[in-house]
């Protein structure tokens, strides 16, 4: 991960995660040798002997964690002020693999995370599973299948964790070369991957360069942590091979109007990533890496995103990008039409369904449960936050499968119209009100980002044009759009 600026507050947080991680380990610990003293004994059943082991571990291994990352912390922030003080002004060498021209894939940190939490879920399910009565599968099945999905999740976190650790051993010595280091923001991103692996010949590999915003939201207890995706470009790379390792070309332009990697404080970060990923026989191959892209005195300030974008569509010289899902034809009104059909990005409505079938069915789960326990008014709280938000979901989710938009160019107008299930809108927008058309990452669903095309008005005021769109189909279109309408940059 990437070396924060540290304070001479580490050494005081090392010091509270130690004196916490007692607070956890010691419960833990002593419940764990009472369970062990009565299971001696004989004097408990099954279902305890269970419980008590699983709140054991879960304490002390909790406990014993937080003391450990405490010390190990403390080493790594004293290690990183040694390296920050050699260059303070240069953050792209406070990383070893950085300062020596190469960024290594992040194979272990993913696959630590994956195991932690999903043996947290495996072990808070364990319990749960053991005093699950065998008549609630029969007399309330929705119930049941809200219970089996925290082992469900477990077991699939720890799945992934397994195949990025074997991911790390097929495809060992994993790394992106870089031409040169820092990469400079209003330059270019070149360099290679090289994996001690050889792809079969021809083997294409999808590349993914993202700009990421990581933060946290909430206070105290209550920390998520988001990332949410402020610029991406996608390629496609050929895999070469020299019979005992295999070589791709990388070449991305980044905008000089983009924000650097900035780590300094954690709790918001600006994070470059390039995501490599391949189909193969047996495990894919799927690596990811953080660079060193930073504002220098190299960067061309002409090169901003919206130059980028432009390259791109004039490069696709009109042509509609293979895949795209746009229906386009003449009008019979004269003008010439783009259509927008139902269940366009399936994989995407899926999850967006799934999210929605989950925080809508554990809202109704615990506001039953804490209603019939303490009240309807306790119970109301999770029915409307996390019920609250998974009708949101599914509700997005639904417009997603169902929902159609055409866009119609008539007479230096632009007439849209949205529908679903017989319920319809539509806008005529004419092309002397819009001042600009610009692309709009607004539906992230893990790496995958699909945009908005957005009219920016003589009002002020802005309308969506299309959403749910690739983004090279939302170049295309918004070129297009241009034409037809007869507006010039």
């Amino acid at each position: 991960m990437p070396v924060s600026t540290t304070s001479p507050r580490n050494a005081q947080a090392s010091g509270c995660l130690t004196l916490f991680g007692l607070v956890f380990a010691i419960p833990g610990i002593a419940v764990g040798v009472s369970t062990f003293r009565k299971l001696v004994a004989d004097r408990t059943d099954a279902k305890q002997i269970v419980l008590g082991f699983t709140m054991a571990l879960m304490f002390a291994g909790a406990g014993i964690g937080l003391m450990v990352w405490g010390r190990v912390s403390a080493r790594l922030a004293a290690k990183n002020r040694e390296t920050i003080a050699r260059d303070p002004e240069k953050p792209w060498l406070w990383r070893d693999d950085w300062a020596r021209g190469y960024a290594q894939a992040e194979w272990k940190s993913n696959a630590a995370i994956m195991s932690v939490i999903g043996a947290a879920f495996l072990l808070f399910s364990a319990p749960m599973l053991m005093n699950l009565p065998a008549a609630l599968l029969r007399e309330h099945p929705f119930q049941t299948a809200l219970v089996l999905l925290f082992p469900a999740v477990g077991v699939l976190l720890l799945g992934q964790s397994a195949g990025a650790y074997l991911r790390s051993r097929k495809f060992r010595d994993t790394r992106l070369r870089l031409s040169s280091v820092p990469c400079p923001t209003g330059g270019k991103l070149q360099g290679r991957v090289e994996a001690g692996f050889v792809f079969p010949p021809g083997a294409a590999v999808d590349l993914r360069l993202s700009c990421i915003r990581s933060y946290v939201s909430g206070s105290g207890d209550d920390r998520t942590r988001w990332e949410r995706i402020l610029w991406q470009e996608r390629n496609t790379g050929a895999a070469s091979t020299d019979g005992q390792a295999t070589y791709i070309a990388v070449e991305f332009a980044l905008p000089y109007d983009a924000q650097g990697t900035d780590v300094r404080n954690s709790d918001d970060e600006i994070l470059w990533k390039l995501t490599a990923s391949s189909n193969l026989p047996g495990l894919d191959f799927n690596a990811t890496f953080l660079l060193p892209v930073f504002k220098t005195a190299a960067g061309d300030p002409a090169l901003t995103t919206a130059a980028i974008e432009a390259h791109d569509e004039a490069r696709l010289a009109g042509a509609q990008p293979a895949g795209s899902k746009i229906v386009t034809r003449p009008a019979t009104s004269g003008g010439y039409l783009f259509y927008f059909g139902a269940a366009r990005n399936k994989r995407t409505a899926a999850i967006f369904s799934l999210f929605g079938a989950v925080f809508l069915g554990s809202g109704l789960f615990f506001g039953v449960a804490g209603g019939q326990a303490f009240g309807w008014i306790v119970g109301l709280i999770p029915i409307t936050l996390s019920g609250g938000i998974g009708l949101l979901l599914l509700m997005f989710s639904f417009w997603m499968w169902l929902g159609t938009t055409t866009i119609e160019v008539l007479n230096r107008e632009l007439h849209i119209r949205s529908g679903c299930l017989g319920i319809s809108r539509s806008r005529v927008i004419p092309a002397s009100t819009i001042r600009d058309f610009q692309l709009d990452p607004s539906v992230q669903a893990g790496q995958d980002v699909l945009y908005d095309l957005k009219l920016k008005l003589a009002s002020g005021r802005s309308a969506v044009a299309a959403g749910g769109l690739e983004k090279r189909e939302a170049e295309w279109l918004r070129a297009e759009l241009k034409k037809d309408l007869g507006i010039h940059d």
